[in-house]
């Protein structure tokens, strides 16, 4: 479930890096090629799979209910101070797990719910849409989380059903500086069709 990561990095400060990446990074599984966005640091694996734990107990914590994380596999995850982008893929075939509609919308739904008893006084305005990238269409939430009349950070979640996976892209900014240099990698990136 693509949306481990995109919760873990809101409640855990703690990160290790592995390198300075200023690389181009490819996924034969899905055919997908992106850039690495300029002065981000790759996430080591370790402290991936520590995220994605700690995201799956908050997600669970909150919706009572147990998850298992064990088929998702994160492509990568860069980091700027709070600012992140995190690709993942799950299996998900139809016949066995049913609707990808219905499953993304219990997702929505979820990731609503966790950050609205995590952080309750905040203010979560929320945005579903659709975006194209490399002629490729996803599904795409936006949540802007405020406190105090201030935006604290904006987070996106873009997914799709993509050659037998749940293909999701997070990625979170609290400036416009990150904003930019993410959304420019996604924008760019390219898939083999």
């Amino acid at each position: 479930m693509r949306l481990f990561v995109f919760i873990s990095f809101l409640f855990s400060f703690n990160h290790c890096f592995a390198q300075d990446s200023t690389q181009i990074l490819y996924f034969k599984i899905i055919g997908w090629k992106l850039k690495v966005p300029e002065n981000f640091e790759s996430l080591d694996s370790s402290s991936n799979n520590k995220l994605m734990q700690s995201g799956a107990k908050a997600i669970e914590d909150v919706n009572d209910l147990k998850l298992n994380v064990s088929d998702t596999k994160t492509l990568f995850t860069v980091m700027n101070g709070l600012n992140y982008l995190s690709s993942t893929i799950t299996p998900f075939d139809i016949k066995k797990d049913g609707s990808y509609q219905k499953a993304n919308k219990q997702t929505n739904e979820m990731l609503f719910k966790t950050f609205s008893e995590k952080i309750p006084r905040a203010k979560i305005d929320t945005l579903t849409s659709l975006t194209l990238i490399d002629g490729l269409q996803f599904e795409m939430i936006t949540m802007k989380i405020s406190l105090n009349e201030r935006v604290l950070l904006t987070m996106r979640l873009m997914y799709k059903l993509y050659k037998g996976y749940d293909f999701g892209i997070s990625y979170l900014y609290v400036n416009d500086w990150a904003k930019t240099a993410i959304e420019e990698v996604i924008y760019k990136s390219k898939f083999e069709k």
